[in-house]
């Protein structure tokens, strides 16, 4: 593929693994982890895998979180919840 083609499919990726998120997030506020957990179960197989997963949440959650479509509320155990706007 060429780098305008891979550019396309990365931005589609991007643009679907946020609507996973967002109807992840659609029923109740949940922390990075829970989502990291829906999202990559079954690819993490081991700490690395792990750590970029929860990188890559964490990115997403943000960004969505930075857009306006979702918040995040700190809880009084020391919890980050994210949850739809």
């Amino acid at each position: 593929a060429d780098l305008g083609e891979r550019t396309t499919e990365i931005l589609e990726h991007h643009k679907d693994r946020e609507m996973q998120i967002l109807k992840i997030l659609q029923d109740r506020p949940q922390h990075a982890y829970d989502v990291t957990q829906k999202l990559f179960s079954r690819r993490m197989q081991n700490n690395e895998a792990q750590r970029m997963a929860m990188a890559e949440t964490l990115s997403h959650l943000e960004y969505l979180r930075i857009t306006g479509k979702l918040e995040q509320k700190h809880t009084k155990d020391g919890l980050i919840l994210y949850s739809v706007v």
